[in-house]
């Protein structure tokens, strides 16, 4: 009988231990069968830190918190020479939450990167170059367009590793188009070609592996007709371009132009990705691809009974963003969820790439929309949150960063304050407050790792102030 005691006792102890490790959990009513794990990952990866859960401190357990009840909770991340990190969570019984916490330096030093006069920086949208104009310099081998690869090459032995390289030359277009106002350059998502626009939408396109002397292509010269927009499609292979009701693609490489659709007597409605062209037609949805309109198969959902305008993410094909009359929709077209955003007075600012935010407008306030997908529980879960972020000025902006996990937003005007939120709108951390930061030219490398910013020498006057790149490491104090 003892041994049978014996026996029984661990085995009981084996079962509960199991149990446990599978998300069980002891409570004072017994044993719960079904609780929640919480899998926490930190960046960086290596960090000493220590974790609490609702303000009590706890240890990880292979980076774990087990045996959590359903319900809500406050974790909090604190490390040396690090922001605090912070997130109230949600836990769902016999399901692994996953949580990525970036943690940022509290002193964030600058690095200059160049030492030339620049006049404005674009970045890559996977965030791997960053392209700037110089228009003035006592040397003229400066004048022209460059570019600087931001990611480390694999090779640690090349030569020209992470070197600035001319792509252009500033030809008497150029130089009147930039000497006339703002201007923007757009990298092709390849990096193979560049459109050189300004606010009348004279575009220029250039091939990046051209000789720098070499013109680039006034695209309304080349098309015949005035351009209203115009992005790219197929990497640097063609691009989009809509003129009044009628939207064609022009294929770079061999100069043909094929109709993607001509509204007649509607509104020209659509949205241009890297790889789809999605266009509203009789209130459904087509996506024109392969030089072919059909119509995007959607499964026993309903769309609006009016749909005023569309948005997608550059690099993404899945997701979408319907507005109709005064609501917005998310549509995920791969799993045919549309879901109503349930928020008046939205206006539309920017798409994630991930698919899995968005940023609104509410009377110049900053809501962030973003969306988890619960692939066990064949579910979503959303949150809409006032960032109270403001975007009252011309330069003013938010955009995302190339990892879609956070977005940057530029305050302007006397406090001249960039900072960096979790796209969901948690953990806001400032980095950089400077009077010297020039228009809205800043964003992350492709690691995310370190921040890039175009800043104006404050020591100088304005005539002879000089601007050049720096860069602030965001992994290390």
């Amino acid at each position: 009988m003892v041994v049978l005691a014996v026996f029984l006792l661990f085995a009981g102890i084996a079962a509960i231990a199991i149990i446990i490790s599978r998300g069980g959990t002891l409570t004072d009513s017994g044993l719960v069968l079904e609780s929640g794990v919480v899998r926490i990952q930190t960046d960086p990866a290596d960090l000493i830190a220590n974790f609490y859960l609702n303000d009590k401190e706890i240890k990880l357990q292979d980076k774990r918190i087990n045996g959590l009840l359903a319900g809500e909770y406050t974790i909090r991340i604190e490390a040396e020479g690090y922001s605090s990190w912070e997130k109230t969570i949600k836990v769902d019984s016999g399901i692994v939450l996953d949580i990525s916490a970036k943690l940022y330096p509290v002193e964030l030093a600058l690095s200059q990167l160049t030492n030339t006069n620049i006049d404005r920086a674009f970045f890559s949208e996977s965030g791997e170059y960053v392209y700037y104009t110089v228009t003035n310099s006592q040397f003229g081998s400066d004048i022209g367009i460059w570019r600087m690869r931001l990611a480390q090459s694999q090779f640690i032995f090349s030569p020209n590793q992470n070197q600035p390289e001319k792509i252009s030359n500033l030809t008497p277009e150029l130089k009147d188009l930039f000497s006339a106002g703002s201007y923007e350059l757009i990298p092709s998502p390849d990096n193979n070609r560049l459109m050189i626009k300004d606010d009348n939408n004279t575009i220029f396109v250039l091939s990046i592996a051209s000789n720098p002397s070499v013109s680039p292509t006034n695209l309304e010269t080349t098309l015949g007709f005035r351009i209203d927009h115009a992005a790219w499609f197929n990497n640097s292979g063609s691009i989009v371009v809509r003129s009044g009701k009628l939207l064609v693609e022009y294929n770079l490489n061999n100069s043909i132009t094929t109709l993607v659709n001509f509204a007649n007597e509607d509104d020209l409605i659509y949205a241009a990705n890297n790889f789809v062209v999605y266009v509203i037609r009789d209130n459904a949805i087509w996506q024109y691809q392969n030089s072919v309109l059909t119509p995007l198969k959607l499964e026993n959902i309903q769309l609006p009974e009016q749909i005023d305008s569309i948005y997608t993410p550059t690099n993404n094909r899945r997701f979408l963003a319907l507005k109709s009359g005064e609501n917005y929709y998310y549509l995920d077209s791969e799993k045919s969820l549309l879901y109503k955003i349930e928020e008046p007075d939205l206006e539309y600012y920017a798409f994630s790439q991930d698919g899995r935010a968005l940023l609104f407008k509410n009377n110049d306030l900053l809501l962030a929309f973003s969306v988890r997908e619960i692939i066990a529980l064949n579910t979503i879960e959303t949150k809409l949150i006032n960032t109270e972020l403001a975007i009252v000025k011309d330069k003013d902006i938010a955009k995302f960063v190339p990892q879609s996990s956070h977005f940057l937003h530029y305050k302007n005007g006397d406090d001249h304050v960039i900072t960096v939120t979790e796209k969901n709108g948690s953990n806001q951390i400032t980095l950089l407050n400077n009077a010297g930061i020039k228009n809205s030219d800043f964003g992350f490398d492709s690691t995310g790792n370190r921040f890039i910013v175009l800043l104006q020498d404050e020591s100088a006057d304005i005539e002879n102030a000089s601007s050049n790149l720096y860069t602030i490491n965001l992994e290390k104090p």
